[in-house]
């Protein structure tokens, strides 16, 4: 799921209890994530070539949105948490770390999609590289955060790591965005 990956299978909080199942959720989510990228191109070629290359983004929307609305009614992220132990944990469950990291989660998708359609609006004919770039970048920070996030969280605790979070967010892509509002025609002239 693109707007829930923290809660997907292969987060260990949704795993079942037994091995058996816990490989058949992974399995499946694999196959999945491994099945949409070279079947992504294939589709998303047709509905370019068809009704034009903004319709992606619009499809990817509307998928993000139904996706959204199906997990939020039956894709309980305790499903496979015992009733007895649900009950204990519901009164001690604090949800506004959940709810910060959702608003944070959709400030980073509006950047990323205002980026995306303003960088391939100016290059049209980099249209593919801007994507595979953006995509590029936002996997590295995603696949290096789990390295260092711990221990930052652990040395500066977790007030602190999200000041030092949302640095880094305000200076890679606030500033830059900002940047390129003010300047972009004039860069693009030159």
């Amino acid at each position: 799921m693109i707007p829930l990956p923290e809660m997907d299978d292969a987060n260990p909080l949704n795993w079942p209890k037994s091995k058996h199942e816990r490989a058949r959720y992974i399995g499946i989510w694999t196959s999945m994530v491994t099945i949409g990228v070279p079947l992504a191109p294939v589709i998303f070629g047709f509905v370019a070539l068809r009704v034009g290359y903004r319709w992606i983004y619009w499809i990817l929307a509307i998928t993000n949105g139904v996706q959204f609305v199906l997990y939020f009614f039956f894709g309980s992220e305790t499903r496979y948490i015992g009733k007895e132990i649900q009950l204990e944990k519901a009164t001690s469950w604090d949800i506004t770390p959940l709810i910060g990291a959702g608003i944070a989660a959709t400030g980073n998708q509006v950047v990323t999609t205002v980026s995306i359609t303003y960088s391939v609006d100016c290059y049209p004919q980099d249209a593919a590289a801007i994507g595979v770039f953006v995509t590029f970048v936002r996997q590295i920070w995603g696949f290096i955060g789990p390295f260092w996030f711990p221990e930052m969280i652990a040395e500066l605790g977790l007030g602190k790591s999200t000041a030092v979070s949302n640095a880094l967010i305000v200076v890679a892509s606030v500033f830059p965005t900002i940047l390129v509002q003010w300047m972009g025609k004039t860069w693009r002239k030159a």
